[in-house]
């Protein structure tokens, strides 16, 4: 029997002049590196292909039953080996057909080569090793470059995703601003009152599909707490399992003692019925099993897992939620494309769900890990960094006075008109006075004018000629004590990262309404009134 090291130093001779093989013999008698075998014809070679694995074969060009060039058309039947030619014919064509067909060597046959084939094959397979490992050079550095050129991808489609919810925030901040407003000034029993509720449920649904782009860009609104992540698993599969299939089994294997992570409970929820969803979908047929299970590993800088991130995870502890199923699984095409937004393999319209799976672990420093293969189902784990703080029971939220009113005059700051506009009637409505700037330039003259009178500064944050950060430090240097609410349709950890020590007092997401700008307002200057 012959063994892999063996088969691997193995060289079969194809040719039927006793003289030569003699020859051949023994000068691999007397040498130890290879093993040698013999056929007379391309039939026995076949038969000898099929019971050992040779390293390299050594064919006469003439033979009984062919040409040794019709080998090299034989890819099939030896696969991955390379094959030298030998021959008595010292013809320049013929060398250049053979290697042009794939030979790895034309050696012309003499007393002297065939007593120095051992030669010949430790070059042969010296060479061919070369070949090996500069082909596999090149394909991990093709798949590099398709893995570097794929997170570009999606890096590129975040920002410009992430761009589109900016701008689209800003035209819902005027939407929603003015539907409330509208509600505020016709009659409850007025047929236009049905229609205005209408337009602001729909700018609400606006606003969750922008906040669905800006965590496929990886900058959503984040909530940041440490919570347990095989609870909130729990809490997620009872939900679900109401709406999946009947046919579906679920498994679950959920550990109890993980360290909890910190994130944004409701968006890693997202994360767990997208995917159990998901798995859901991709079963047909009555034999369907999804297997739900939490757990964690440790990651290094030297052994990053393989994964559809952005970067190398840093070191650490990893708490990681896993959706496992049995259904049609996927090919590298389609896996190819699973975290590109918008594109599904369902219903038209719909496909946003891993993309944003995507942008929720990028925004919580995490990495996914996607296996597949057609017709054998799908592993899909989301891995989040293991926090050190505490798990905090939930506190009450804070109520909002609805009948509260303010007073004083509010600098509001927006290059957007209408979005500027929608604030400052808001504002007004709650007993407000208001005075506008359009950009950080204009808003600090006008506070340097009117600063004595100003309680308080609604500011954007993108904005031409002086932006917002820029311009809350010169209204700082101008009076320290002011109290300023930055705006943005941009997530507010996004925002206040740009920021050191001198950050703004509160913060407002747009598109906002009345009720939040009570919430961002009251408490800042009830606060500046019990200082005074």
């Amino acid at each position: 029997m012959t063994t892999d090291d063996d088969a691997r130093k193995l060289v079969i001779l194809v040719e039927d002049e006793p003289d030569h093989v003699e020859l051949v013999r023994r000068a691999f008698a007397g040498d130890g590196r290879f093993g040698l075998a013999v056929a007379s014809s391309l039939r026995s070679l076949d038969d000898l292909v099929t019971r050992v694995r040779p390293a390299l074969v050594i064919a006469d060009l003439v033979l009984p039953d062919g040409r040794g060039l019709d080998l090299l058309l034989r890819k099939e039947l030896l696969a991955d080996c390379p094959i030298v030619l030998i021959t008595s014919q010292g013809d320049e064509s013929v060398a250049v057909e053979a290697m042009k067909r794939g030979a790895l060597d034309y050696v012309v046959k003499s007393a002297e080569t065939l007593e120095n084939m051992p030669h010949v094959a430790a070059r042969a397979l010296r060479e061919w090793n070369h070949i090996v490992e500069r082909e596999q050079a090149e394909r991990e550095r093709n798949r590099l470059e398709a893995q570097v050129l794929h997170a570009q991808k999606l890096e590129s489609l975040g920002v410009l995703a992430g761009g589109i919810a900016h701008d689209f925030n800003n035209l819902l901040m005027a939407v929603l601003g003015h539907a409330e407003l509208a509600l505020g000034e016709v009659p409850a029993e007025s047929p236009a009152t049905r229609s205005i509720e209408k337009i602001r449920k729909a700018s609400l649904q606006a606003a969750d599909l922008c906040a669905q782009l800006l965590t496929y860009s990886g900058k959503g609104r984040l909530e940041l707490k440490p919570f347990g992540l095989s609870e909130l698993v729990r809490d997620v599969s009872r939900l679900l399992e109401v709406s999946i299939s009947k046919s579906v089994v679920m498994k679950y294997d959920l550990a109890d003692d993980l360290p909890p992570i910190e994130g944004d409970a409701n968006q890693i929820q997202q994360v767990a019925m997208n995917l159990i969803t998901n798995a859901s979908e991709a079963i047909a047929g009555d034999d369907g099993v999804i297997t739900v299970s939490t757990g964690t590993t440790e990651m290094t800088g030297e052994s990053p897992p393989r994964a559809f991130g952005f970067g190398v995870p840093r070191t650490g502890t990893y708490v990681w939620f896993q959706v496992a199923d049995n259904g049609s699984g996927m090919d590298e095409e389609t896996k190819a494309k699973i975290f590109d937004p918008f594109f599904t393999t369902k219903l038209t319209g719909r496909g946003l769900g891993l993309a944003a799976v995507m942008g929720i672990a990028r925004g919580h420093d995490g990495v996914v890990n996607v296996e597949s293969e057609r017709g054998r189902g799908t592993t899909v784990r989301v891995c989040f960094p293991a926090s050190l703080q505490p798990v905090q029971p939930p506190g009450p939220e804070a109520e909002i006075d609805e009948s509260w009113v303010g007073s004083g005059l509010i600098l509001v700051v927006d290059d957007d008109d209408f979005a500027r506009d929608a604030a400052s009637r808001l504002l007004e409505e709650r007993g407000f006075s208001t005075v506008e700037a359009t950009n950080g330039r204009e808003a600090v003259a006008i506070f340097r004018e009117h600063s004595d009178r100003v309680a308080g500064v609604l500011l954007d944050m993108t904005m031409p000629r002086m932006g917002g950060e820029r311009t809350v430090r010169e209204l700082r240097r101008l009076r320290a004590d002011v109290r300023i609410v930055l705006t943005s349709g941009h997530s507010e950890q996004e925002v206040l990262r740009r920021f050191g020590t001198d950050e703004p007092d509160g913060f407002l997401a747009k598109p906002y309404g009345k009720r939040e700008l009570a919430r961002a307002f009251r408490p800042l200057l009830a606060a500046e009134a019990a200082t005074k």
